[in-house]
């Protein structure tokens, strides 16, 4: 009877406790994260009574959370996935609400703009349409500032939001470093409290509606949580340590998020991203929907100005000036689009007229109209002289042109329209080489004329010059009236009065004193010799101020300074005198004291300066005495400077002769005379100067002739050089023909001209002298700017000048004559309105698209997304009710089943309680037998 109640005992125990596991999963049937315990029951050892073994009854074993871990993984991962899309849907469909709304969308606001400026181009003189035209123009503007600041405003929010959200999940990792510690007291997850349990996989849910994560339990079922892809990156909780997750956003337009793992911690670690969760899906908003969304509309603002503000510069207002920028920008702002305002007040200057004007001569015989417009010319070849060619004329300064047999011309350098003063010098010409000066249009205004074959060659669209051109030579060599553009163009040598500066007793500046003009040659060759009569240059050659020169022969052999100046004096041009000269200074380091010397003018004789008894001269001074002794036979004096150095000169008689220096070398060209100077002779320059009479005739100027060649220029000591006298009146291309190795130097002004309004005021006509031709005529001038082939075949049929461009209605007629002009008296048109009008349907933006389509697509673009997030959504929404629901098959409480087991184990507990009774009937029995 004993083992009768024992068991018994047992079993109510049991039973006991398994009705109050089913009660407690019953009571907790709508706990949130309650997992349902079962009962485990386990049947005691049996006893041993003789051969049988008799059984003991039940013991309760213990109580197990019903729970999957995948299931749970699951759960987790397909929570994140569907809190991620939250945001984004309804952040998204704000951005929609607000770029795609009539009242605060941009698409109305420039189809305002646009109507407005179609209404002002019909009356462009009316101050009711330039009222309205200007009250358009802010509406585009505060439309785009409401826009940004909307934009901006949900910038805010989602970054409060991120804020929060990521304090939120600070907290929850803190809270599951409590629970890991309480686990870390059992020693097993089979020990630990079901409650507990509950308790870490609900924060971990919780966790994972903000972020999806990765995580790793242990023995104790404390858990390490990662928001990385992996438990290396992004590890925010390990065992009971909690590191925060830190978040910072950049000031750039960018809008660009920084997570950061335990910043201030000893190993902070950054996250890329998080791939999902609410945060997760703020991140993504911010990153696909806002920040392309204000960039774009910052785009669309920059694009817009930069458009209607070059319409606007370009065209008049209705004071007559060129217009400025209609819209401006303030910088301080971070996104350009909420700082963006009208940049005028006054209606006036609003600029709608053309700064260019085509009027159609009333006797054309066709009715073809023009339509004017003007487009910046693209930089062509050769380089502006300011990129090719530094400011210094000096020949020390000067760069090295080689010019090959492949190619045997060089495009040395442009010169551009408004270059003040251009001078470039030609030095070490060789045989054979010349030099011309040619426009784009192939108008040749300096050199000598090309032949057929120079001109196919050169006159080409890769080497600068305009593809329809004609080459021309009407104005070569052509000065005062007869030139082009009545321009001062020189080629050869050149020499003007200049002004000295004078100071009063006070240090301060006076007028400048005139100077007459001075052309001073370089030394000539040593070595010049003519031919079998002595003849150096030939007649015609070479010409002064215009005077045609003879031939230049020579007597001694060797042509002398002296003779080239007699030479030029022959010309008797009034007021012009040539003198030559030769000078050499010798710095005294360089002298030789020890060495002897012998010295020469050419008519003079042979003569040695021996060194003294001493074996040297004592200094400088002697070695003169020495040298002033033999003057007189050698015809070479010496004086020495202020600085010390040793001065050689000829005698006057002699003056500008060779003057020739010896003993001869030592080997390898080493100097053995006293001057230290290689031994030879050295010859003599050449100075002009022209008295200041007559004002009207005071420069110099030596030219070539028609036979001339820049030898004969150079045989004077002279540099070859193009001179343009004050600011250049048209962009001219300097090249030089012939094979060889030259050096090229400049001076000049650099140009500050600006091209478009330069052309402005310089008014020209369009002449069609037949179908197929016409010419470019200078009003002012009366010169023919170009001649030119025309494609009436072309469609549109159009040229272009300048940047100026002439579309045509048709073909024009021979005859037909068109007036271009800067529109200085006819303020009163439209053709900057038109333009402004046209923009409308230009496609400015990258991709082929309007303004108003380039906004159109990316509210498109928007509102895509925000389709694609509803989509997504509710297909993650059934992805996550099916986790819930195999979470619910597994953990989650059924009242039926409780029920079934609550009745079960309430008649397993009454009979294990009869068996009990009877247990304690029989024992009574027993003692009543007793």
């Amino acid at each position: 009877m004993s083992d009768l109640l024992s068991i018994s005992s047992t079993a109510v125990m049991a039973y006991q406790r398994a009705l109050g596991t089913v009660s407690n999963n019953i009571a907790n049937v709508g706990t949130e994260g309650y997992s349902r315990q079962d009962v485990s029951l386990t049947a005691n050892t049996p006893s041993k009574q003789g051969n049988v073994y008799i059984g003991n009854g039940v013991r309760f074993a213990g109580i197990q959370r019903q729970v999957d871990d995948f299931v749970q993984s699951n759960l987790r991962n397909s929570q994140s996935d569907l809190t991620t899309q939250e945001p984004m849907l309804s952040y998204a469909n704000r951005v929609v609400d607000i770029m795609g709304g009539e009242s605060t969308g941009l698409t109305s606001a420039l189809n305002q703009f646009f109507d407005a400026a179609r209404d002002l181009s019909a009356d462009p003189a009316s101050g009711i349409q330039r009222a309205n035209f200007m009250a358009k123009s802010d509406n585009v503007t505060s439309r785009f500032r409401e826009l940004s600041g909307q934009l901006g405003n949900i910038d805010d929010e989602t970054r409060e939001a991120i804020n929060v959200k990521v304090a939120e999940l600070n907290t929850l990792v803190v809270q599951l470093a409590l629970v890991n510690k309480q686990l870390a007291k059992a020693v097993s997850v089979d020990k630990q409290p079901p409650e507990l349990l509950d308790q870490r996989d609900r924060v971990l849910q919780q966790i994972s509606s903000l972020s999806r994560i990765t995580t790793k339990f242990d023995a104790k079922g404390a858990v390490s949580v990662s928001l990385g892809s992996s438990m290396q990156t992004g590890l925010v909780l390990a065992g009971i340590v909690a590191k925060p997750l830190n978040v910072s956003f950049s000031d750039g337009v960018d809008g660009k998020v920084e997570l950061v793992v335990d910043l201030y911690g000893p190993a902070p670690r950054g996250i890329a991203s998080l791939s999902s969760g609410e945060i997760g899906g703020l991140l993504s908003f911010r990153e696909q929907v806002l920040a392309p969304a204000r960039n774009a509309l910052d785009d669309l603002a920059r694009t817009f100005v930069s458009e209607v503000n070059g319409i606007h510069r370009d065209s008049l207002d209705a004071y007559g000036n060129p217009g400025g920028d209609l819209f401006q920008f303030d910088v301080s702002y971070e996104h350009i689009s909420q700082g963006m305002s009208v940049a005028i007040d006054d209606p006036l200057k609003i600029a709608v007229a053309g700064q260019f004007r085509v009027l159609e001569s009333p006797f054309n015989p066709s009715p073809v109209d023009a339509r004017i417009g003007y487009e910046a010319p693209v930089a062509a070849l050769p380089s502006d002289i300011s990129k090719v060619l530094d400011n210094n004329p000096n020949p020390s300064a000067a760069k090295t042109i080689a010019i090959g047999a492949t190619q045997p011309f060089s495009m040395l350098t442009s010169i551009a329209a408004g270059t003040v003063d251009t001078v470039v010098y030609l030095d070490n010409l060789q045989a054979g080489q010349q030099v011309q000066v040619m426009t784009r249009e192939g108008v040749h205004v300096l050199g000598s004329e090309l032949d057929d074959d120079a001109q196919n060659t050169i006159l080409r669209e890769n080497f600068g010059f305009v593809k329809e051109s004609r080459y021309s030579t009407s104005y070569l060599n052509q000065t005062g009236d007869l030139a082009y553009r009545m321009s001062d163009l020189f080629l050869g040598a050149k020499a003007a009065p200049t002004l000295r500066q004078v100071f009063d007793d006070t240090g301060r500046p006076m007028d400048g004193v005139p100077m007459e003009a001075t052309l001073k040659g370089a030394r000539i060759q040593n070595d010049l010799t003519g031919d079998a009569g002595g003849e150096v240059i030939a007649s015609g050659a070479l010409m002064l101020n215009g005077q045609e020169l003879g031939a230049l022969t020579t007597a001694a052999g060797t042509l002398q300074a002296t003779e080239i100046a007699a030479w030029l004096n022959a010309a008797s041009v009034e007021g012009l005198t040539a003198s030559a000269s030769n000078q050499i200074v010798i710095p005294s380091t360089q002298l030789q004291l020890n060495r002897s010397l012998t010295l020469q003018s050419t008519s003079g004789t042979m003569s040695t300066i021996n060194t003294p008894a001493s074996g040297s001269f004592a200094d400088v001074s002697e070695l003169m005495t020495a040298i002033n002794a033999v003057r007189l036979t050698s015809g070479v004096q010496a004086t020495v400077s202020d600085s010390g150095d040793l001065v050689l000169e000829n005698l006057p008689a002699y003056a500008g002769e060779h003057i020739t220096i010896g003993p001869a070398d030592l080997s390898l060209g080493v100097p053995d005379n006293a001057l230290g100077l290689t031994a030879g002779a050295i010859g003599g320059q050449v100075t002009l100067t022209r008295s200041l009479a007559d004002p009207n005739a005071d420069e110099i100027r030596i030219s070539l002739g028609e036979t001339g060649t820049a030898i004969d220029l150079q045989t004077l000591g002279l540099r070859m050089g193009v001179y343009i006298e004050g600011a250049a009146s048209d962009e001219y291309l300097v090249v030089v023909q012939g094979e060889g190795e030259l050096k090229a130097a400049a001076s000049y002004t650099a140009s500050a001209l600006d091209q478009k309004q330069a052309v402005r005021g310089e008014p020209f006509d369009i002449e069609f002298t037949s179908r197929t031709r016409y010419t470019i005529t200078d009003k002012t001038t009366g010169t023919v700017l170009t001649t030119r082939n025309f494609d009436p075949l072309l469609l549109p049929p159009t040229i272009r000048y300048r940047g100026v461009e002439l579309t045509f209605t048709s073909p024009p007629e021979m005859g037909d004559l068109f007036s271009v002009d800067g529109n200085h008296d006819g303020i009163g048109n439209n053709e900057g309105a038109l333009r402004m009008v046209e923009l409308e349907s230009r496609r400015v933006v990258p991709g082929g698209k309007t303004l108003s389509e380039a906004y159109i697509q990316k509210v498109s673009d928007v509102g895509n997304l925000a389709q694609q997030a509803l989509v997504a959504k509710d297909a993650l929404s059934v992805v996550y009710d099916q986790a819930v629901e195999a979470r619910d098959t597994v953990s989650g409480v059924s009242l039926d089943e409780e029920a079934a087991a609550l009745i079960r184990f309430q008649q397993a507990y009454q009979a294990s309680a009869k068996v009990m009774q009877t247990a304690s009937t029989l024992f009574d029995a027993i003692l009543r037998v007793g």
